[in-house]
């Protein structure tokens, strides 16, 4: 009797089986043979998009292909409308929808699989409490301060962009508009939590390439998000970046350097960053004095002990200038804000002053009394 049970359950499984094989492949046919006439279905797909997007979408062009088990469309010049559908908010030049072959014969109905967008021009701002903005740009159009495309943009589960350009404003620091070029990004949203990764193509003042990873929780459209970012930029040319964020009088000229860093943030504001950095033939300015550095080899570590402040660590490896070079050392640097300006406090365990004093002296950034002293030590 048992045998008989189990032999009927092994007939019982090889069909059942078979009859899923064999609708598989039916529905596989019936929907090759549907592809030379996908056009036709437009309305009706741009509805499924615009359903599985969460916004209005306007779809020019249409084509469909399979690749071996899995359909794709092709869809190339989209509009992303906003909710009322009455305004554009971004433009793609193109995008691919796969479909999930398995989900959808389970529901009887396509289901989305991954999403990739190309072409598409963004400006993307960091504004001043740290929350982020973006916006599409289309010639001819005005900047509208709505932030649908990024609340669209974080809605979707996972999509990568191709090929995008983006116009990056950093309204806290005050850096001039980066152009960045040949950007891809590649993000995942779960709820409250956000990962991207990308790399993108740095202006030729500001560089080459820089590659991230981002991994945040909380909301990036307001300041209540907190996460890590991972940086890493080869030949890259720091005499651009940040400029007036460097003490009075002090500055970058030439060079290249590579870079590695981790910073962790709260509440939408750096609070630790670490890292290495590898400077090469660079001059450092200081007034009308200036240095001559071959190398700069250092591993580093900020801290914002307070809102404010911040403390500055770096294991020198390798420093060398055109007075020779220095052992391994280390150093130490706060720096405090206050109402007179910024107060630097430095620990060195080692100092060539035939390197640093003329620097220190063209900078200004000391009292009367250690400019003075300074005056003093230097050879005349």
């Amino acid at each position: 009797m048992l045998s008989r049970f189990l032999k009927l359950s092994y007939h019982f499984a090889v069909y059942a089986v078979g009859v899923c094989v064999l609708l598989t492949a039916v529905a596989v046919t019936i929907g090759r043979l549907l592809l030379p006439d996908i056009g036709s279905y437009r309305e009706e797909i741009q509805a499924w998009v615009s359903r599985n997007m969460g916004y209005p979408v306007v779809i020019h062009h249409l084509e469909a292909s399979w690749e071996g088990w899995v359909p794709n469309l092709y869809l190339r010049d989209i509009d992303l409308m906003n909710r009322q559908g009455t305004a554009v908010i971004t433009h793609f030049d193109s995008a691919q929808v796969s479909i999930a072959p398995l989900a959808s014969l389970w529901q009887r109905s396509p289901v989305p699989g991954h999403l990739t967008v190309s072409g598409v021009r963004l400006w993307a701002v960091r504004q001043a409490d740290g929350s982020l903005y973006l916006q599409g740009v289309r010639l001819g159009e005005s900047r509208q301060r709505s932030n649908e495309l990024a609340e669209w943009l974080f809605r979707q589960n996972r999509i990568a962009i191709q090929q995008a350009s983006i116009e990056w404003r950093d309204l806290e620091l005050q850096q001039k508009p980066l152009q960045l070029s040949n950007v891809n990004l590649l993000l995942r949203s779960d709820g409250d939590r956000v990962q991207i990764q990308g790399s993108v193509h740095l202006p030729p003042a500001y560089g080459h390439q820089l590659d991230f990873a981002f991994d945040a929780r909380g909301n990036l459209l307001t300041s209540d998000w907190s996460g890590q970012l991972y940086m890493q930029a080869q030949g890259i040319n720091p005499d651009n970046w940040y400029k007036d964020y460097r003490p009075p009088n002090l500055d970058l000229a030439g060079g290249s350097a590579d870079l590695r860093a981790w910073s962790t943030w709260r509440r939408a504001r750096p609070v630790r960053m670490q890292g290495e950095l590898d400077y090469r033939d660079f001059t450092a300015l200081a007034g009308d004095r200036r240095l001559r550095v071959n190398r700069l080899h250092c591993r580093f570590l900020g801290e914002r002990p307070d809102k404010h402040a911040w403390r500055l660590a770096a294991d020198i490896q390798q420093f060398e200038t055109q007075n020779g070079a220095w052992p391994a050392s280390s150093l130490a640097v706060t720096v405090q804000p206050g109402d007179g300006g910024d107060t630097y406090t430095a620990r060195f365990d080692y100092l060539r002053l035939d390197d640093l004093l003329p620097l220190l002296s063209g900078a200004g950034v000391l009292s009367a009394a250690a400019q003075s002293r300074l005056d003093g030590l230097q050879p005349r």
